[in-house]
């Protein structure tokens, strides 16, 4: 069973006997809902009748005028609802089979209704007094008060509107006068003003795009480096491994009386040598012989040129 929806809108019907309150679906019955709470604003409904004994009647003041009529199935016509019948408004004394209904009376109030509607079978006349409108929901229509001869026939001029910038980051005047914006040029400053937000967030997830490229370039520098390293130490050890096994060979077969001596030095300066050599080498310029003179080049003997290291 779906549940009845919830009233949004509500006009007061003020009577000699009592108020009547009633709350409409203005959401659920926009239409039926709009020309009603324009009638009710502009004092434009009747007094109550009673022509059944179901329900009470009220009519417009204006005959020419055509109810709108709309149904929801999640309203029931009940005891206390207002609804349209035959073009005109009724508030209903008990359940009904209606179906275009669009309001309700508020619980509160269905005695004072009761006694009404007996009232009024009694043949005795309850005027309504006033009609107020609560809760509108919608923009209901200007009511024009003026008599005929009142009414200026001069176009009136549509005023600029205008709002109060209370913006905290604007710079305030030295005299602390409040500025009156227009609703254009404000609407336009903040259009801007997002513009550039936007632009410069742009700009900083372009700088956190490239310092993230530099960084992972850096990173992968920093790992083939490593892994260089990684493989002349690997190298290094595998050399160790061989000069060991060598000469552990050569001691076995050596019939010196202290060949452990020997041997060791041996494989203790092979192994400095290839640490030597397998190291990277960061210099700029390896050392020269400064004791070569190369200017009369006819005096250098073979064996200065092979001990001279020249720059590459």
């Amino acid at each position: 069973m779906a549940l009845e929806p919830i009233p949004t809108a509500q006009v007061t019907i003020k009577t000699t006997k009592g108020n009547l309150p009633f709350h409409i679906f203005a959401k659920e019955t926009p239409t039926t809902s709009l020309q009603f709470l324009n009638l009710c604003n502009s004092k434009n409904l009747g007094d109550l009748n009673f022509t059944n004994k179901d329900y009470l009647t009220i009519k417009p003041k204006q005959e020419d005028i055509k109810l709108e009529i709309e149904s929801n199935s999640r309203i029931k016509c009940k005891r206390g609802y207002l609804g349209v019948f035959n073009n005109e408004y009724i508030i209903s004394l008990t359940d009904l089979n209606l179906k275009y209904v669009f309001g309700k009376i508020d619980s509160d109030s269905w005695y004072t209704l009761q006694n009404i509607s007996k009232l009024i079978k009694e043949g005795k006349k309850i005027e309504i007094t006033d009609i107020v409108v609560d809760k509108p929901y919608f923009e209901l229509d200007e009511i024009d008060v003026k008599n005929d001869e009142e009414i200026d026939n001069e176009p009136k001029l549509k005023k600029p509107k205008v709002v109060m910038n209370y913006d905290l980051d604007e710079e305030e005047d030295d005299d602390g006068e409040i500025k009156l914006v227009s609703a254009y040029d404000l609407k336009k400053k903040r259009k801007n003003a997002k513009e550039d937000k936007t632009l410069l967030q742009d700009r900083e997830n372009e700088v956190e795009d490239k310092a993230e490229e530099v960084i992972d370039e850096e990173d992968k520098n920093i790992e083939k480096h490593e892994s260089r390293e990684k493989e002349l130490q690997q190298e290094v050890e595998k050399e160790i491994e061989v000069i060991e096994v060598n000469s552990n060979s050569d001691s076995n077969s050596d019939s010196d009386p202290d060949p452990d001596s020997d041997s060791d030095s041996d494989s203790e300066s092979s192994i400095d040598s290839i640490k030597q050599n397998k190291k990277p080498n960061y210099k700029i310029d390896p050392k020269i012989d400064l004791r070569v003179d190369l200017k009369h080049a006819e005096s250098i003997t073979l064996d200065q040129l092979k001990n001279h290291k020249f720059l590459t």
